[in-house]
């Protein structure tokens, strides 16, 4: 398994995992392997920083004079078969052996225990390029981890430093979600009126009749008073095993007491009986949590399923399975798959150009027989508060806000106090005949609709 980390402009980590066959596989199957191995290292950019790490069921011994640079001083036992065939492969490429590297008790070096011998051997290894060692602060052997195989945890520590090209990196900006939930609180919503209102009385120029101007002023004000009242909506999906975490706990607890004396005393047959019941009984009870968990999850989709409340449904789904990773690659007209980020964003908008702003040719003729209708003069009159009241508590709550990042829910608890100010707004603009940027720019939400190609 091969997996690439971008750590920086340009600059990546290549890790890959592998399971060796044992010593007493076929040759044939040995030399596939490291054939295939052969392959993906040729594959990795020279560049990259590279960690190979896995069982590698390879004995690679103590003699670092001939394997001068792939190990170190501090390897155990004798080489094998397959130790040689991996030396060879990391001599090759550059690559070192880093197990060998630090002074540790041979209790910290052996990773797998012969069942007959009870001899350790040291068969699982973390390799990195002879020039990354600097970064590598130890590996060794974990005697106090029990994770229900016969091998031992490998840990390798390393500080991996890359330098930004740029000085200044821009992180992008978070989009804030007002907390509308604390609005149920008749004392917060009160607050929340009179701070807003306070704000905007010292804010609003009565002489001022530029809209763009009024509106900001207003925008300002909802904004800063929303975050220091209400704040952010803080998102923390739930994990299975925090419902049931003290009973999860315990039984891990017994665990690893149990797997420390048998670590003390290997030998007794009681230790290994004690261990073998609490391993079993840990596995029981985080399975049993993990099931309740999943039904009682499954009940919860299934009832706002049948209740048609297909918000809390999706919800509820999207903290399952998490946030839906989507492709950003699109092709351009002439079907070459695009993927420099300023030739994408150039590519959607020659796209919804093209779509929004399609010529309209009209038959006089049919124009002409469209029926006529006097001219409605009451439309003209500026729009009073009762309209502007009627329009805000026709909005729906849940609903995603536009640019300015207002959800409804703030206009429809806080209409007395934001009257006065959405009304000069509106009538300024009916006056001026000028609209905000805000209220020009759009949101564009691309929906895939799974027929043809993604791109």
């Amino acid at each position: 398994m091969t997996l690439r980390y971008p750590i920086g402009h340009n600059k990546f980590v290549t890790v890959i995992s592998v399971y060796a066959p044992t010593l007493k596989a076929d040759p044939e199957i040995t030399d596939a392997f490291y054939q295939s191995l052969e392959e993906v290292l040729n594959k990795t950019p020279i560049q990259d920083r590279l960690i190979l790490m896995g069982d590698f069921n390879a004995r690679v011994g103590r003699e670092h004079n001939i394997w001068e640079k792939v190990i170190g001083k501090h390897g155990i036992g004798n080489m094998n078969a397959n130790g040689e065939l991996l030396l060879t492969k990391c001599s090759e490429h550059g690559l070192t052996i880093t197990n060998t590297l630090f002074m540790h008790n041979d209790k910290f070096k052996g990773t797998w225990q012969h069942p007959r011998s009870k001899h350790w051997h040291q068969l699982d290894h973390v390799i990195v390029r002879q020039r990354d060692l600097k970064e590598v602060l130890d590996t060794k052997a974990r005697v106090d981890v029990e994770c229900w195989t016969d091998h031992r945890i490998l840990i390798s520590k390393m500080v991996i430093t890359v330098r930004p090209k740029y000085s200044c990196i821009k992180k992008p900006s978070k989009r804030k979600v007002i907390n509308t939930a604390k609005l149920a609180d008749p004392n917060i919503r009160s607050e929340l009126g009179l701070r807003i209102s306070e704000t905007l009385t010292r804010a609003t120029d009565t002489d001022s009749d530029d809209p763009e101007h009024i509106w900001i002023n207003i925008r300002d004000a909802i904004q800063s008073e929303c975050e220091k009242t209400l704040g952010e909506t803080v998102r923390c999906n739930k994990d299975w095993f925090r419902d049931k975490a003290e009973e999860i706990e315990s039984a891990l607890e017994l665990k690893r007491k149990a797997h420390t004396g048998l670590v003390n005393n290997p030998e007794c047959r009681q230790a290994q009986k004690h261990f073998t019941t609490a391993k079993h009984e840990a596995q029981k009870t985080i399975r049993a949590a993990k099931n309740s968990w999943w039904k009682s999850k499954a009940n919860e989709i299934q009832t706002y399923a049948d209740n048609n409340d297909s918000r809390r449904f999706f919800q509820a789904l999207r903290e399952l399975y998490g946030p839906v990773n989507r492709s950003s690659l699109i092709r351009d007209v002439n079907g070459e798959l695009l993927k420099d980020e300023t030739e994408i964003r150039h590519r959607w908008k020659e796209h919804f150009s093209l779509v929004l702003n399609q010529n309209s040719n009209i038959d006089q003729e049919v124009y002409d027989l469209l029926p006529q209708y006097d001219t409605a003069n009451f439309l003209s009159i500026p729009l009073a508060r009762e309209e502007i009241a009627d329009a805000i508590a026709s909005l729906k709550n849940n609903k995603a806000p536009g640019k300015d990042s207002i959800p409804a829910e703030i206009y429809k608890a806080l209409t007395p106090e934001l009257m006065p100010h959405l009304e000069n707004l509106f009538t300024v603009i009916w006056e001026q005949e000028s609209v905000p940027q805000d209220f020009r720019d759009s949101i564009i939400i691309s929906l895939y609709k799974n027929k043809g190609d993604k791109t």
